[in-house]
């Protein structure tokens, strides 16, 4: 008995042992396979709430965003990239609606008065949650190279329903929030391979601070602008610290 386990333990050690040195000498396909685990973590929450959660409106703003022609609530108000740029997923569910029915493709004329059908509301809300997982693979590849952390950063983040309960909804908030991250990513981008306590890495370092700020109503109207008054007048850390001049 002992010696069937020995052998039976040995078996899976050679297992492991090949394993390992068939990965080491691929690195490419290390960096691919750490990608790969990471998107799934990343999109594991997102495949939970397409198939059990209902689309969630953002009240009737969101109804207004992308169904109304261009005018000023659609352009002034909400802003147009989020009230044009989300009717493109409603105009292929439409489309695919019209070929499984036998019926003509929509006109470009659909992209100002749309119709909502159930697939092209789900496919908004597939592009969102794709692009949050892009955006937050991104924001957490730029913030360590370290796999492990980066690991416990995507389970952190998997687990937290903040961003994925926005990416389910729609609404404009949905998509500052998401171009929020690969903004504060840049951000701190710039501030790694930068001087410290240079005028440059400062300002990158706050407005990377001032992107992941959570409150979608601040981002929707008013954000942008009072991003500005981040940077001092005087462009000179305290004590040559940018961390602690903060």
């Amino acid at each position: 008995m002992r010696e069937l386990e020995r052998s039976f333990n040995s078996i899976w050690l050679k297992a492991f042992v090949c394993f390992k040195t068939r990965v080491s000498a691929r690195p490419g396909l290390l960096r691919f396979s750490a990608s790969t685990i990471l998107v799934a973590i990343l999109l594991t929450p997102s495949i939970w709430m397409l198939s059990v959660i209902p689309p969630l409106w953002r009240d009737v703003d969101a109804y207004v965003q992308v169904t109304q022609p261009p005018g000023l609530g659609t352009i002034l108000q909400w802003g147009p990239l989020y009230c044009f740029v989300a009717r493109i997923p409603l105009y292929f569910g439409y489309a695919i609606g019209c070929v499984g029915a036998g019926a003509p493709l929509p006109t470009p004329s659909f992209l100002i008065h749309p119709i909502l059908t159930d697939l092209g509301v789900f496919l908004l809300l597939l592009s969102q949650h794709v692009s949050l997982c892009i955006a937050t693979f991104y924001l957490i590849a730029v913030t360590t190279r370290l796999f492990w952390v980066r690991l416990t950063l995507a389970v952190a983040w998997a687990v937290n329903p903040l961003f994925y309960t926005f990416a389910h909804c729609v609404g404009s908030e949905t998509l500052g929030m998401i171009l929020l991250l690969p903004v504060g990513a840049t951000g701190l981008r710039i501030y790694s391979i930068s001087l410290q306590g240079t005028w440059e890495g400062m300002a990158s370092f706050r407005y990377s601070f001032m992107a992941l700020y959570p409150d979608p109503a601040y981002q929707r109207h008013s954000g942008w602008v009072a991003a500005t008054q981040f940077l001092p007048r005087q462009c000179i850390p305290v004590n040559y610290d940018p961390i602690r001049s903060i």
